[in-house]
């Protein structure tokens, strides 16, 4: 099945053709973290996954927004005392009450594609494409990653479109 034909939510997605994956090293207005929330995948080093995530996050706000998906209140509220902890700007963290079965937001996470320069220019700046996510093919559960993209397209507000395509591990 064509790409363009994939299913919509909300809004009528243009056409493909008009549309460019920018590379990862290409400027971008904000990264997609989630954090680590479930301690026993982390058989024991738990608190330092934490700091890591906390650090990352930190450095992250100083230059850009950080997207950050927790799965509840109380999950917020500890991220954001271990990130402000180690000097992240919490004004440039963004956090997303999703739950997930893991952290791996490069695998389970959305991909935003940004209309080409020569695109007619009443087309949406950009969109995103919500790949299925599998859990490197059903090892691990992924019920609750493969879901984020369309949770987040909630607060983001742009045209979302399943390819259908399994993509993940930077595939």
């Amino acid at each position: 099945r064509p790409l363009s034909d994939a299913p919509m939510d909300r809004h009528a997605l243009p056409d493909f053709r008009h549309y460019r994956m920018p590379a990862e090293w290409a400027p971008h207005a904000g990264t997609i973290l989630t954090w680590p929330h479930r301690p026993p995948i982390w058989r024991g080093v738990h608190a330092e996954v934490e700091q890591t995530f906390a650090r990352l996050a930190a450095e992250l706000s100083e230059v850009e927004q950080v997207h950050l998906n927790v799965p509840d209140a109380a999950w917020r509220a500890r991220a954001s005392t271990a990130i402000a902890a180690v000097g992240g700007n919490l004004t440039n963290v963004l956090f997303y009450l999703i739950d997930s079965n893991d952290v791996w937001a490069r695998d389970h996470g959305p991909i935003f594609i940004s209309r080409r320069t020569e695109a007619p220019a009443h087309l949406p700046p950009r969109a995103m494409l919500d790949w299925k996510f599998n859990a490197w093919g059903g090892k691990f559960d992924s019920d609750l990653d493969d879901r984020i993209p369309r949770l987040m397209d909630e607060k983001f507000d742009v045209p979302r479109a399943e390819p259908g395509l399994v993509m993940e591990g930077g595939s």
